[in-house]
């Protein structure tokens, strides 16, 4: 049996020492998965929007963005419900954000593992995942 390379050990691990040093890194990341979208084909419109997305739901935080919980997207969804957007406005914002923390937990886990000691977590679940549907309708919805 071989050696096998696993991601984020190829580089040196950043140095996350100060609030500066944790913004930069946060920033990088969301770059990256913008880098990365763009690599996928998708368009700048949708790259810009799914970008915005996600910087609106890390200052939602009073952590670092690879320490969010169910909690702070149940609590950021919350808000977004608050503030009037439809449900299928927020179902796609809560899509934007899993689809970034797939990609920060594939590539980037084992490298904030290693820098922060944080086992990032995916903060959208099923329970907080908006359906996009019939408002009221989803994980544990009643059914008539």
């Amino acid at each position: 049996m071989g050696l096998v390379a696993l991601p984020g050990g190829s580089a040196v691990d950043p140095a996350l020492i100060g609030a500066q040093a944790v913004q930069d890194f946060e920033q990088e990341l969301v770059d990256q998965y913008a880098l990365a979208m763009s690599a996928a084909g998708l368009t700048d419109r949708h790259i810009g929007a799914t970008r915005a997305i996600v910087i609106e739901f890390a200052r939602s935080l009073s952590t670092p963005l690879w320490e969010a919980t169910c909690a702070d997207a149940d609590a950021f969804l919350a808000q977004q419900r608050r503030m009037g957007l439809s449900v299928s406005t927020r179902a796609g914002k809560a899509g934007a954000v899993a689809g970034f923390y797939e990609f920060v937990i594939t590539r980037y886990g084992g490298t904030i593992r290693r820098a922060t000691g944080a086992l990032v977590e995916q903060p959208i679940d099923e329970f907080n995942r908006q359906s996009g549907g019939i408002a009221g309708q989803g994980p544990g919805a009643a059914v008539g």
